[in-house]
């Protein structure tokens, strides 16, 4: 496989995501493979919650509150977040391995996949877990100290107007966090693209699949550097084309179920108590339903464009890891060499007579 540009790569990641989601479409089967892209993006980054502790000599204690059943519920709050947000992490870093094999290998059932890549899989989790926490000491908490310090200058005085300023210096509070936030997603997801291939190819150690990368990124730090442009580029306008159809959807789930609803409202309301309740069972069935049908159209939909930018990164990287491009795009099959044609030969001879 030859490498291709970051432009290049779109249009074979488009044409994968559809043979992957939708050859064949089957309601449960695509919905399925989409939901597992859709979840596992609860393991693009890690929120190192236990640092909150560091917080802890400058949140105030809350009235009629002692200090040390303060930092009691304050722990006990801390280590539940954490539980809670590891679980989750740990559930969507081993789900970046099966969407892996499903892109790659189009793997059919999740169970299977989930096991296989057991052993890198924690790896990975290190990788991340590491990777969160550094960034949020090397630049969290003091983006999180200036936002204390900008927003307490900032406060609003009960009855006051608004200092001078308020406005552009909460857009501005916001927009810093906001854009360390959008960093970090986007170097998170690159390390995805370029580190865990590696892992799950070969089963490397990370030191091994890291060294890869950087060698990449000097060999081609102006083709890395386009395709993670062009990759947040892709992923706004796949954002706000997810709006509009999602708002078409509701739109086309939304008159059918507003007829019904208005047309049962006809039929019943002049019932009495028995037609309140059956309008009141079925406006519950109705909003269930809705709800039903929202959650399969968004989470679908969602699943699609995180497949879109697997398959993306693969093809990018393909070019440039032989292993992955001929598993992406096998070579074709030699065949057998033609048999030498043995020359022209004379006609034979007339045999005289008499000769016998």
């Amino acid at each position: 496989m030859r490498a291709l540009s970051a432009t290049e790569c779109i249009t074979p990641a488009i044409e994968r995501t559809k043979r992957i989601l939708f050859a064949p479409f089957r309601k449960g089967r695509t919905w399925k493979l989409a939901a597992t892209a859709y979840v596992s993006v609860m393991g693009s980054f890690f929120l190192p919650v236990p640092l909150a502790i560091l917080a802890l000599p400058w949140v105030p204690t809350p009235d009629k509150m002692g200090r040390g059943a303060f930092t009691l519920l304050f722990l006990f709050f801390v280590l539940f977040e954490t539980a809670f947000i590891w679980l989750f992490f740990y559930f969507g870093a081993r789900l970046q391995f099966v969407l892996f094999d499903i892109v790659l290998f189009k793997a059919e059932f999740v169970a299977p996949v989930w096991r296989k890549y057991k052993p890198q899989a924690w790896r990975w989790i290190g990788l991340k877990a590491a990777f969160g926490t550094a960034i949020t000491l090397i630049a969290g908490i003091p983006l999180a100290a200036w936002s204390i310090h900008a927003f307490s200058r900032l406060a609003v005085q009960p009855g006051q107007p608004p200092p001078p300023g308020f406005v552009a210096g909460f857009l501005l509070t916001t927009f810093i966090v906001m854009g360390w936030f959008s960093l970090y997603l986007l170097v998170t997801s690159l390390l995805g693209d370029f580190v865990l291939p590696s892992l799950a190819l070969e089963s490397t150690s990370l030191s091994d699949a890291i060294s890869r990368s950087m060698a990449l990124l000097k060999a081609e730090p102006a083709q890395v550097f386009y395709f993670s442009c062009l990759k947040v580029v892709l992923a706004i306008a796949g954002f706000i084309a997810l709006e509009i159809v999602v708002f078409i959807g509701e739109i086309a789930i939304g008159i059918p179920v507003g007829i019904v609803g208005f047309v049962g409202w006809l039929s019943l309301h002049n019932l009495g108590a028995a037609g309140a309740l059956m309008m009141t069972a079925g406006g519950v069935i109705l909003y269930l339903g809705v709800i039903a049908a929202l959650f399969y159209l968004i989470i679908g939909l969602q699943g699609c464009l995180i497949t879109f930018f697997q398959c993306y990164g693969m093809y990018f990287l393909g070019g440039r890891y032989p292993l992955l491009g001929s598993l992406l795009e096998p070579p074709p099959l030699r065949q057998p060499a033609p048999a030498p044609l043995l020359p022209d030969l004379p006609p034979p001879m007339p045999l005289e007579s008499g000769a016998l």
